[in-house]
């Protein structure tokens, strides 16, 4: 898979035009576990979920992966 620019200053173009890509998030979660694991997500306290308990960190069932 082709990486795709993270931050503006690395392809300007690549936020300026939107495109569809034949891949959901699931599957480039998965490649990403597959390069990067194992991995340990922190809670930060930037965002704030109102109807959801403090240490939730995904409500995506059926995946192959899991966020410990």
């Amino acid at each position: 898979m082709k990486a795709i620019p993270t931050t503006p200053s690395a392809a300007s173009s690549a936020w300026a035009e939107p495109r569809r890509r034949d891949v959901t998030i699931h599957q480039v979660v998965t490649e990403y576990l597959a390069l990067h694991s194992p991995v340990s997500p922190t809670i930060e306290g930037r965002a704030v979920a109102t109807d959801a308990p403090a240490d939730l960190l995904s409500q995506v069932e059926g995946t192959s992966y899991r966020f410990r």
